[in-house]
């Protein structure tokens, strides 16, 4: 108990309710003494993870102590890979005062659109006229 509460840990056999039977994990050489002397702990962070602890009283270990049995079920936040260089944000409002800043957008605008459609006279010559050029 003093090492649970030293790291802050939870037993996890004392959340469930189930039968004694099914809480019993070590038995007597003579059969009449039971206790419950085995847990899992587990992080208070990760409590709610544990979705059940139980004993498997038929497992064949050659052993006066039963097995222990946790269900847990761990829920992992996907990673978001962020680019390298932040979004740029525009004032478009810029844009409505002053004049200056329009004209130089768009000639900025006429520009990009200008090399696109140089590219597209490129890719629709024929071999021959490439080669006339080259």
């Amino acid at each position: 108990m003093d090492f649970c509460a030293r790291h802050d840990l939870v037993i996890g056999g004392t959340i469930f309710p189930h039968k004694d039977c099914h809480k019993v994990t070590w038995v007597s050489p003579d059969h009449k003494t039971e206790n419950q002397i085995d847990h899992v702990a587990i992080g208070r962070k990760w409590r709610r993870s544990l979705l059940d602890e139980t004993n498997k009283r038929g497992a064949d270990i050659g052993s006066d102590y039963h097995l222990v049995v946790a269900k847990i079920k761990l829920k992992i936040q996907a990673y978001k890979r962020r680019a390298q260089h932040p979004s740029k944000r525009y004032d478009i409002s810029r844009l409505e005062e002053d004049e200056t800043v329009q004209e130089h957008f768009k000639l900025e605008l006429a520009n990009r659109f200008q090399l696109l459609t140089d590219m597209e006279r490129v890719e629709n010559e024929t071999i021959e006229e490439k080669w006339r050029k080259v």
